[in-house]
């Protein structure tokens, strides 16, 4: 997959465009679905990547037992909105400025720091505008939602 590969959707509730790296966009929908349905840690470990396994190792002492229920805030960072990636803000590293200031802003979270905002009726455009730089841009609002954590 191409590292100009992008997936972008609209948030509807914060009637917002957000758009990621499709690989990220991928790894953050597998990550949330198992933090939003795993009843166990052995659920959790078996539903997410090796990589993301790892993560949790070098974050952890001594991972849960398998049997343990699985509660995300045990996770450096879940609680302070730290981890995972925040599409919001990694759209700040590998967006064109000249783009985000032209069809949205930067703005400051409360709490973790600057993050782009791109109005829903803007993300088309945006999309359009990537694919001239030699982005290709697939839009998909349900995987967007889950990967940002709004589902």
């Amino acid at each position: 997959m191409s590292d100009r590969a992008v997936t972008w959707g609209v948030i509807s509730d914060q009637e917002q465009a957000v758009f990621g790296l499709t690989p990220l966009v991928a790894d953050l929908g597998v990550l949330r679905r198992a933090i939003r349905d795993a009843a166990t840690w052995g659920e959790f470990r078996r539903a997410i990547t090796t990589e993301r396994v790892r993560e949790l190792e070098d974050w952890l002492e001594e991972l849960p037992p398998d049997d343990e229920p699985f509660d995300p805030t045990e996770i450096f960072g879940y609680g302070d909105g730290d981890w995972p990636e925040w599409l919001h803000q990694e759209m700040l590293g590998w967006i064109p400025g000249d783009l985000i200031a032209q069809f949205g802003s930067v703005q400051e979270s409360v709490l973790n720091g600057p993050m782009a905002e791109i109005p829903a009726d803007a993300g088309a455009a945006l999309a359009a505008e990537l694919e001239t730089r030699g982005f290709h841009c697939v839009h998909d609002d349900e995987l967007v939602t889950l990967a940002a954590g709004w589902s």
